[in-house]
Parts: structure tokens; C-alpha cells; sequence
């Protein structure tokens, strides 16, 4: 890429990394450093042409999320933590992606982006039903 001087990396982090689960301290700090390489190497490619970003994706349907998704309280009490209330498609973590390798994010570095339908960014419990 520094050849080219044109590139563009993309790193996966987690949700976790920004709003951390208790108990699961390797992992969100692993993520986290996730986020700080991607916000490095922004800097220090960003000369050569190259972007750098990461993406951040909450609660996915996968394989290493089955054991949640597949416990119906224990999916019940994920969703309420989720605006969108449900859980993420592949595709849709795979089109942000796509969206920063493209050149329709040329000028796109050094973000990590949320990709977690709205992750804990309100009590959704608590909040009133619309009228």
C-alpha cells in the first residue's frame, strides 16, 4: 500500500471496547486496543494515502454469539439494551465494509465505527411508551 500510496484497512473491534461488559475485562481491553492501532496507524499511514478505520459492531447473528442469541431471557434482556431491538445481520457489518474501502470514504480515517443498532445509548427500559 505504501507503494500504491492508496490503501485502506479495516479493522473489527467490538462494541465492547466503548461500552465495556462487566466480566469480560481481556476481551474489551483486546478490543479497545483495537481501536487505539487503528487510530495509530491513521496517523502514521495517513502520508502514504492510506486510511485506516475500524468497525465496531454490537450484538451479531454468528456463531460465537448463538449461545446468547439461542437463550430466550438471556436475548430478551440484550435486545432491551438495543434501540433497534434486535440483533445484527452479517451483511449489515459487512456493508459498512464496504462502504469504507470504497472511495465514497476517501477521506475517512482513523474512526471506529459503531455498528450495534443504537447499543445502550438509552434506558430503554425505563423510557415512556411513545403516545
Amino acid at each position: 500500500m505504501i507503494k500504491r500510496q492508496k490503501g485502506s484497512i479495516i479493522n473489527i473491534a467490538s462494541v465492547d471496547a466503548i461500552m465495556p461488559v462487566p466480566y469480560q475485562v481481556p476481551y474489551n481491553c483486546s478490543k479497545a486496543g483495537v481501536c487505539m492501532l487503528t487510530n495509530t496507524l491513521a496517523f502514521e499511514l495517513g502520508r502514504y494515502n492510506i486510511r485506516v478505520n475500524a468497525i465496531a459492531p454490537g450484538l451479531t447473528r454468528a456463531p460465537t454469539a448463538e449461545y446468547l442469541i439461542s437463550n430466550p431471557s438471556v436475548k430478551a434482556a440484550l435486545l432491551r439494551e438495543i434501540a433497534m431491538g434486535r440483533v445484527a445481520e452479517p451483511v449489515e457489518i459487512a456493508n459498512v465494509a464496504l462502504f469504507l474501502a470504497s472511495d465514497l470514504a476517501s477521506y475517512v480515517s482513523g474512526a471506529t465505527w459503531r455498528v450495534d443498532g443504537a447499543y445502550n445509548c438509552a434506558p430503554l427500559s425505563d423510557m415512556p411508551e411513545s403516545e
